[in-house]
């Protein structure tokens, strides 16, 4: 998806969690009610930088039961979890299906699937999405966005956090 149109030059890694401002500097802890109103939860470059996304990295912790076939303690997600591509403001939804239960990340993680579920509290589940696996890596330059997009009440939850990994390039 995206960019390279001119020279590139590796600048160092990216490692950064995704929020609600999109330079780290506000919440990544997505644990609210976003059940009246999207959220979204996204990175967006600085100018004079293009990043290149290798992978997505979601953790989910619940300080009571995490069970097959919920969102954490949370029941299944009714309108579930999007992830977004928007370029140039034009947005495109990478994941087929909204995930609506932690098993739905499975059908998507093409690198690989850690789950540490059960009946006793602060149990977690963590997966790794690694997009060159299903495809390419994701492109943004300072006018795109890679978007998680929440629309569903997740205060049963305790921690959840999305980050990405790849290379910072400088244009």
């Amino acid at each position: 998806m995206g960019v390279p149109s001119g020279y590139v030059s590796p600048a160092k890694n990216l490692y950064q969690f995704l929020d609600t401002d999109g330079d780290e500097s506000g919440t990544i802890n997505a644990v609210g009610d976003y059940s009246s109103e999207a959220e979204d939860f996204f990175i967006q470059p600085p100018s004079g930088y293009i990043y290149e996304i290798s992978r997505l990295i979601v953790n989910i912790q619940s300080d009571s039961v995490i069970a097959s076939g919920k969102y954490g303690s949370v029941a299944a997600l009714t309108n579930g979890v999007k992830a977004i591509v928007s370029l140039d403001g034009v947005e495109t939804q990478i994941n087929k299906e909204a995930i609506k239960s932690h098993d739905d990340w499975a059908g998507i993680c093409h690198d690989s699937v850690a789950l540490n579920y059960g009946a006793s509290a602060g149990k977690s589940v963590s997966v790794r999405w690694s997009f060159f696996k299903s495809g390419a890596n994701i492109w943004l330059r300072d006018t795109d966005k890679f978007i998680m997009r929440l629309n569903d009440d997740l205060q049963g939850l305790s921690k959840h956090r999305f980050f990405v990994n790849g290379i910072k390039h400088t244009e």
